[in-house]
């Protein structure tokens, strides 16, 4: 029998060991490419697994961009002023937490609907 122990960098799962059987003189050579080819499948997946570092870098990119702007938008929101009375409104007619009726004011204030922002609150709760 011939063990052949198997560690990957990186890899942080234990080694792969391959255990074969030594066969005679004749089959050695068959058994020698059918074990190179096995060792060539699995040091083929492990290639496989590996990830582009420019493909990470854009992943990493787009998220960060989406966190700026998720936090362009909360400041917009947060310097949004909403009338109590409004709030008041919305919770009553609408049965929703002044949480919402107050997400759904800024939203529609931003939206551009500051002349109108009851009613398009209002809309757009009932829309969606």
């Amino acid at each position: 029998l011939q063990a052949i122990c198997l560690t990957f960098p990186g890899s942080s799962s234990r080694p792969t060991i391959l255990i074969m059987e030594m066969a005679g003189e004749d089959e050695s050579n068959n058994d020698s490419s059918r074990e190179a080819k096995q060792l060539d499948s699995v040091t083929d997946m492990v290639q496989e697994q590996e990830l582009d570092a420019s493909k990470v870098q854009q992943a990493m990119d787009a998220l960060s961009s989406e966190r700026k702007e998720d936090d362009s938008k909360a400041a917009a929101l947060a310097a949004v002023t909403v009338s109590k009375e409004d709030i008041a409104t919305i919770v009553e007619e609408m049965e929703v937490t002044e949480e919402i009726a107050d997400k759904v004011l800024r939203e529609a204030a931003i939206e551009g609907h500051q002349d109108r922002m009851l009613q398009a609150a209002l809309r757009k709760l009932i829309t969606s």
